[in-house]
């Protein structure tokens, strides 16, 4: 399959500027959505806690969401019912993106999960305008288990490059 790469944010729609108020005369120009899905598995969970690098997105990105995919169910050797749980952010143990901890032991999806205020152009500051952005999910087996033995989870990060960084503060 063929794929496209823009370096720039991809804007649809053919109607640029309003100049009315009827179909066609009214601006209908958006900006694609764009996501990011890095898997996550077992062998990178090589110790009860822990952070793994998920992608970078582009300077002056909106996150729309984080969807956190249990592809194969956690099991563990040891502890007390042992438990996995994730939070994300913009570096190792950082929790900007997702600061509650997210159960994700068994087979399942979490989304809409967030600190959706830190999600609004994620690289936006007076000091850092204009700078790519990484993305880190950081794990907690509770529980106290001796070994992580199974689980893998897909994480994807959808966003949007904004069109006018000036525009969000």
């Amino acid at each position: 399959m063929a794929q496209s790469t823009f370096s720039g944010p991809v804007r649809s729609g053919n109607v640029k500027n309003t100049t009315g108020t009827t179909p066609g005369t009214v601006a209908n120009v958006g900006l694609a959505s764009l996501s990011q899905t890095m898997p996550v598995v077992t062998s990178q969970f090589s110790a009860n806690t822990g952070s793994v690098f998920i992608g970078m997105l582009p300077a002056n990105s909106q996150i729309t969401n984080i969807v956190i995919d249990t592809i194969q169910a956690f099991t563990f050797t040891g502890g007390t019912t042992p438990t996995m749980t994730v939070t994300a952010g913009k570096s190792a143990a950082d929790t900007t993106f997702i600061s509650s901890a997210q159960t994700v032991t068994a087979l399942g999806r979490v989304h809409d999960i967030g600190n959706f205020a830190a999600w609004a152009n994620v690289s936006i500051a007076a000091s850092t305008p204009n700078v790519d952005v990484p993305v880190y999910l950081n794990w907690a087996a509770t529980g106290a288990p001796s070994a992580i033995t199974a689980g893998a989870l897909n994480v994807t990060v959808e966003y949007t490059q904004v069109q006018n960084p000036n525009t969000y503060t």
